[in-house]
């Protein structure tokens, strides 16, 4: 037989993971071996199942309150179906198919919160091609920055995603279907751009962020994951925080992000061979500078371990005013990062290491909010800051490079990246000459200095006055 096709059949899978499976006796005998005393072989060419109503039912979590995911307008066609004496024995067949294909196309739907949309202008795999693509996929915000900030009480990360192309090679289709585990050699993340927003006005959430670091989150996946390796390419990030304090958003972008994840995994018999991921990454920091990264995760530490050690290449300072200004109130005038080296160890609790960091010329403006809430120069403290507290340079004259040595105690609500950032800000802020106890005699000192001014103007306004009593 050439071909059968079946129009708009409806298609439910249900999926259980029974606690305590049943003992039960299998029959291991093959399509062949069931059929052969009715016929000696059977062989289709293709069979085509077009707009297909697609259901999934996953009730391994929850048998009241399953998950379920709704599909329409799905494709499938079956390739080359045989059954014979030889053809049982094919291990590249699957359900006696040689090859099986399926496409979705412009797919759309609203996300179960109905805070997203996700959207996707093509999905397709191939059994035979072991691949799965999906193209111009996109996960839409209902809703602006702070508008959807306000739907809540408490804080919550709104994540604008897009990626050209996703794909997975050398698919294990035979251990999806009999184990459910997702085992690709290879996964592409292709032309992608990353946005999270973050509303500081908002109370903290009240849970420990330590659960989701990246390692810890991929261990309590549903599925088994398995891949060798997935590549970054061509990719934006963008992280940004309003700052109720100043009225501003800052934002902190990675462009061109590139490079690979390494043995992401949570099944048991790949941690026992190898239970480190690695990811080496390659970027430019807001645009500028050249930033390299490796990530080591120990994917069975129940505390989270990590370590991370990168570089920065040389970069104006003031390219950093786009978050010390909205986020710190200060805005950098001049300065240049020459090189920036870091490296640190840590897990949930804390994270420690060194930053070395090699610039000249640094000269800073600390702003203040007006009567306006907007955000204008504090002149004085400015230049005693100059003077006083910050090292214009390190390595300063005659002197060696200082090196930090920063210890970060994570706070519930601080998430894996911003434990990374925190030890390097740290490092940064020891190394230019910043404390809490210097920032404590600047603040003196200014205001020694304010105070005097004032009285000096005092003085001034006096003489100022007795002149003119003597001109009467």
């Amino acid at each position: 037989m050439d071909a059968i096709t079946i129009t708009r059949p409806e298609l439910n899978i249900i999926y259980t993971r029974l606690k305590y499976p049943k003992k039960r006796l299998e029959d291991n005998r093959t399509t062949y071996q069931k059929i052969k005393h009715l016929l000696k072989s059977a062989r289709v060419g293709s069979i085509f199942l077009n707009n297909i109503k697609f259901k999934y039912i996953d009730k391994s979590l929850s048998l009241n309150k399953p998950d379920i995911t709704n599909l329409d307008n799905l494709n499938i066609r079956l390739n080359d179906i045989l059954i014979d004496s030889a053809a049982q024995y094919d291990s590249t067949r699957i359900f006696t198919s040689k090859d099986i294909i399926a496409e979705l196309k412009d797919y759309s739907y609203s996300t179960a919160d109905s805070l997203y949309y996700i959207r996707l202008a093509k999905m397709q795999f191939s059994t035979l091609k072991k691949e799965f693509l999906v193209t111009q996929f996109r996960l839409i915000p209902r809703y602006s920055e702070m508008d959807f900030s306000n739907l809540f009480v408490k804080q919550h990360e709104r994540y604008k995603i897009s990626f050209d192309t996703i794909s997975l090679k050398n698919i294990n289709y035979p251990s999806l279907i009999d184990e459910r585990l997702v085992s690709a050699q290879k996964v592409l993340l292709k032309n992608g751009d990353v946005s999270v927003f973050l509303n500081r006005g908002k109370a903290p959430k009240g849970i420990d962020k330590g659960k989701n670091f990246p390692h810890l989150a991929l261990q309590r996946v549903n599925w088994s994951i398995h891949t060798d390796s997935v590549e970054l390419n061509n990719t934006k990030i963008a992280y940004a925080e309003y700052n109720p304090k100043t009225g501003a958003k800052g934002t902190i972008t990675f462009h061109q992000l590139r490079g690979y994840l390494l043995n992401v995994t949570n099944t048991e018999a790949f941690l026992a061979k190898n239970h480190f991921a690695d990811a080496h990454l390659q970027t430019k920091l807001l645009g500028r500078g050249d930033l390299n990264i490796h990530i080591k995760f120990d994917l069975t530490d129940k505390l989270g371990a990590f370590s991370y050690k990168g570089s920065l290449g040389k970069m104006p300072i003031e390219t950093i005013n786009p978050i010390t200004r909205p986020l710190a109130m200060v805005m950098i005038r001049s300065g240049t990062i020459n090189s920036l080296d870091f490296s640190a160890k840590g897990n949930i609790r804390s994270a420690s290491g060194f930053v070395k960091i090699n610039y000249h010329d640094l000269s800073v403006t600390l702003m203040k909010k007006d009567e306006d809430n907007n955000l204008k120069k504090m002149g004085l403290i400015s230049l005693v800051a100059n003077a006083l507290l910050l090292k214009q340079s390190n390595p300063s004259k005659n002197e060696a490079l200082r090196v930090s040595y920063p210890t970060y105690s994570r706070p519930a609500d601080g998430s894996f990246f911003n434990l990374m950032w925190k030890v390097i800000f740290m490092g940064l802020k020891e190394s230019v000459g910043i404390s809490k106890e210097q920032e404590e005699k600047i603040t003196e000192k200014a205001s020694k200095l304010k105070e005097a001014k004032i009285r000096r103007e005092k003085r001034k306004a006096e003489r100022q006055q007795r002149r003119r009593d003597k001109q009467d």
